[in-house]
């Protein structure tokens, strides 16, 4: 059982990082000396497993999750990550990143990550057909046919399919990269619905986009970057673009 530094003669206090324990000393138990030996221990064993050369899976994030009091650290818990966040994502460049050439619309709604409905050692087609038809309908965006070449469909549809695979579920966390790109007017504001109901049902949205008017009408804030730093973090309500500008150019708000 791995130890983490503290102050000598503190207290004790032991943690769980996956089906292993973790214990470590510290400085007269205050949450803020607990909190920083629980940081120390989980940055310890990450980097063990870097020394030890062995490759890393996918089992090996975790987050700190409150097992009794959400105040004290010292009763938190390592969890798996993949056990308590669920996470889409929309692609910045669809065609690129997400079509795969000769595959169906319906064929492309198994790539999403989540367990494929089985017949025997098969896929169970009507099974999935009858999800997609599901997450249509939830989120509105009107796919094509499920028969077509996702790859012969224009830049539009291929969004709203995608669109339609990764927000048509609950997820704690949806990451949204230009969501809107090659949609119409009616689609784009669909779109932004359906973000918005994933807020409303406690889900963090990380949505990307260089459009201030989408931005300052959908978002509560606004993290700004420029040359590959964040620059500054500005709260949509009463926002201006001049002070959202400057921040894009490298100044101050």
């Amino acid at each position: 059982m791995p130890t983490v530094g503290g102050c000598a003669d503190g207290p004790t206090n032991s943690y769980r990082f996956g089906e292993q324990s973790l214990t470590g000393s510290g400085c007269g138990g205050d949450a803020h000396s607990a909190w920083a030996e629980l940081n120390a221990a989980f940055d310890a064993q990450l980097d063990q497993l870097a020394a030890s050369g062995q490759p890393w899976r996918g089992d090996l994030r975790y987050l700190l999750l409150p097992e009794q009091s959400p105040n004290d650290p010292r009763a938190a818990v390592l969890w798996p990550l993949d056990s308590v966040l669920s996470t889409v994502a929309v692609p910045e460049d669809p065609v690129a990143d997400a079509v795969v050439p000769g595959l169906s619309v319906l064929e492309h709604m198994v790539l999403d990550g989540r367990e494929v409905p089985r017949r025997g050692l098969g896929i169970d087609w009507p099974a999935v057909d009858d999800r997609t038809t599901a997450l249509d309908e939830r989120v509105g965006l009107h796919m094509a046919p499920k028969k077509r070449t996702l790859a012969s469909l224009s830049g539009g549809n291929i969004q709203r399919v995608l669109l339609t695979r990764e927000l048509g579920q609950d997820a704690t966390l949806v990451v949204a990269a230009y969501p809107s790109r090659g949609l119409d007017v009616a689609n784009t504001r669909r779109t932004q619905e359906v973000l918005l109901e994933h807020r409303a049902r406690g889900a963090a949205v990380l949505m990307v986009s260089e459009d201030l008017d989408e931005l300052i009408s959908v978002a509560d804030r606004i993290a700004v970057m420029h040359d590959g730093h964040l620059v500054g973090v500005i709260d949509t309500a009463g926002a201006d673009r001049m002070s959202i500008g400057r921040l894009m150019l490298g100044g101050a708000a």
